[in-house]
């Protein structure tokens, strides 16, 4: 059975799937099941191993990203702070 897909500038295609969108579960890893699912014998053996680390990955990211908002959120409070104590010079 061919797969048509289409890619992000509209284009079909058969045979090739571009993107598959799959469910995330609770945690940071996607759930096995679907992405298994139409796996060859070869990608099975690979997945699990390679979802580990892209799981490890998106927290890491998770936990950059939380930093990134704190730092952003104390370089306003700072810049609030040096207008008023500008303004009430």
């Amino acid at each position: 059975m061919d797969q048509i897909a289409h890619s992000k500038a509209g284009q079909e295609s058969v045979g090739a799937v571009f993107e598959v969108y799959k469910k995330k579960g609770k945690s940071d890893h996607y759930l096995m099941k679907p992405l298994l699912s139409g796996a060859k014998d070869w990608e099975r053996e690979l997945v699990p191993e390679l979802e580990d680390g892209f799981a490890e990955i998106r927290r890491k990211l998770r936990c950059l990203m939380k930093c990134r908002q704190l730092l952003l959120e104390q370089i306003r409070h700072i810049e609030r702070l040096a207008l008023s104590a500008k303004c009430g010079e």
